[in-house]
């Protein structure tokens, strides 16, 4: 596995497959060679500051005037312009609390939580990843390449665009409320006997309440005339939580999983790290592959999407430089 022991499970995980070439770009003998790499590149991806790329002679407009065939994909904390461009900036920082996104997602009397890390990340890097393969198309059409550019912040604002279109338009949106006064008590989480959360996923009120009745043996409240249309359950919304944290108090996740099936219930549960890694759905989708790392060979998700099936070979990250020297060979042919 060579170094592989050096390696983490995240850095095996979105490393694997790929070549390492290592460069000093405050040498200019290695600054030369990052220019041979690029003359016939596709795609040049720099998570680089602003400051740092003027510092390095690599500014979008300066390496698109030398290689108007090459695709500048930037991602960066806060964009390349603005006076904060050059700031330090992680995910939690730019896509979860700058964006506006963590202040829709905590109710009013709670405390933001600290976010699985690489989650924005991961957002964001897909968000490269769709204008680099637009800016491709768009070269084959004019035979020019473009400069392609997203932060942590605007994907995170894009997550949450719907509230900040609301915001713009009305003046106000509304924050996510306590899950005991839901406005949508049909779509919103619940509690299983030994202690598993799951949540209800039933969004048109009035077509799936007679479901959830039959499942929680409350046939009775299909006619209350609190829960009569999508208003006036959105008005009694507490009650019909309170009802429903009792009869979900009972019984066990996997007899509600029973119950929810003969009842035709829209619902999901929400899932371990070791349930998705076991899942039969994942499993049968090809939704992780194996991956070498420093403690073995272990499933690892792929990426979110799929061209092909059957890659059935164990990958692994590189060690650091691993290629460098094989990747100037070929320079020098």
């Amino acid at each position: 596995m060579g170094g592989a022991a050096e390696t983490t499970p995240s850095f095996s995980l979105l490393n694997r497959g790929k070549k390492s070439v290592v460069l000093d770009l405050q040498q200019k003998r290695d600054h030369d060679l990052l220019s041979r790499l690029l003359f016939d590149a596709d795609v040049f991806v720099t998570n680089l500051r602003a400051g740092s790329l003027a510092r390095l002679d690599l500014e979008p407009d300066t390496v698109r005037a030398r290689y108007p065939q090459l695709i500048f994909a930037s991602i960066s904390g806060l964009g390349l312009r603005g006076p904060e461009r050059d700031l330090p900036v992680y995910d939690v920082g730019g896509f979860w609390a700058r964006s506006g996104l963590m202040h829709q997602l905590v109710p009013s009397d709670g405390i933001p939580p600290s976010p699985t890390g690489g989650f924005g990340d991961l957002i964001t890097s897909l968000s490269l990843y769709s204008g680099i393969v637009t800016a491709l198309l768009e070269r084959q059409r004019t035979g020019k390449g473009s400069l392609v550019e997203t932060s942590l912040m605007q994907a995170g604002a894009f997550m949450v665009s719907g509230d900040l279109a609301v915001q713009a338009s009305h003046g106000r949106v509304h924050g996510q409320s306590i899950r005991s006064e839901s406005r949508t008590p049909l779509v919103n989480s619940y509690r299983s006997s030994d202690g598993r959360w799951f949540f209800l996923t039933c969004v048109e009120a009035r077509r799936h309440l007679p479901k959830v009745c039959k499942a929680i043996g409350r046939t009775d409240l299909i006619k209350d005339p609190r829960f009569a249309t999508a208003k006036s359950i959105r008005s009694h919304g507490r009650e019909l939580v309170a009802i429903l944290d009792e009869a979900f108090s009972q019984m066990t996740l996997a007899q509600w999983a029973q119950r929810f099936t003969e009842a035709d219930v829209w619902w999901q549960a929400v899932a371990t790290p070791e349930d998705v890694l076991k899942d039969p759905q994942v499993l049968a989708n090809d939704m992780t592959r194996l991956v070498g790392d420093g403690t073995g060979i272990h499933p690892m998700v792929t990426s979110p999407f799929q061209l092909s099936r059957g890659q059935s070979a164990v990958a692994r990250a590189p060690d650091l430089g691993e290629h460098t020297d094989e990747v100037l060979r070929e320079l020098s042919q």
